[in-house]
């Protein structure tokens, strides 16, 4: 095994079918493709167990043998870092992707007169801006039915780290709401967030 001739015909062995082989087994699988051939590259537990009996059964010669184990050495030691490291990228570009039509959708910042509204003494809107996080609209949510409110309809959009959201709520109680009810509940939403920043 620790001969120099097993070692560099173990490289070439285990840069060509072991490695290249595998990248380059996806090219349909469009932007994915080097994502799906480097994870298939870490996949040679199995090749090491059919060496390990093809030599035990005198099939391979010694030498043949160490080739084949620095092959499947070269795959498994390289695989890890490479497929992290493509499968970071990918991920990225797919965020970026997706960011940028969140953008090109969201066509300019939310307006309260935008909105859809039928005004009455029972409803009212409130416009919610927070910096972005998986979990600001569900929090959103329970503080406006933490607040005896019900949601009639939304219009929510974000950036790359903001979030803006337009609720027209229903008082649940059914009863008419001054100005001051209005400000009231809007104070005990702006309190009841974690965030100070909402």
């Amino acid at each position: 095994l620790t001969s120099a001739t097993a070692i560099w015909k173990g490289a070439i062995m285990g840069m060509i079918p072991c490695i290249a082989c595998k990248v380059f087994c996806a090219p349909l699988m469009g932007d994915a493709k080097w994502v799906v051939g480097w994870a298939m590259v870490g996949r040679a537990e199995f090749a090491y167990l059919i060496a390990g009996q093809a030599n035990s059964a005198g099939m391979m010669s010694k030498d043949l043998f160490s080739v084949v184990i620095w092959a499947l050495l070269w795959a498994t030691i390289i695989a890890p870092g490479t497929f992290r490291r493509v499968l970071v990228n990918y991920k990225k570009k797919k965020e970026q992707e997706m960011h940028k039509k969140m953008k090109a959708e969201a066509s300019g910042p939310l307006k309260m007169k935008d909105m859809p509204w039928q005004e009455s003494s029972t409803s009212f809107g409130i416009q919610i801006g927070a910096p972005w996080g998986n979990s600001i609209g569900n929090e959103i949510e329970k503080v406006i039915c933490g607040a005896n409110l019900e949601i009639i309809s939304a219009d929510t959009r974000r950036d790359d780290d903001s979030f803006v959201g337009m609720y027209q709520v229903h008082n649940l109680t059914g009863q008419s709401m001054s100005v001051e009810d209005i400000e009231l509940r809007q104070q005990q939403i702006r309190e009841s967030f974690q965030n100070d920043e909402v």
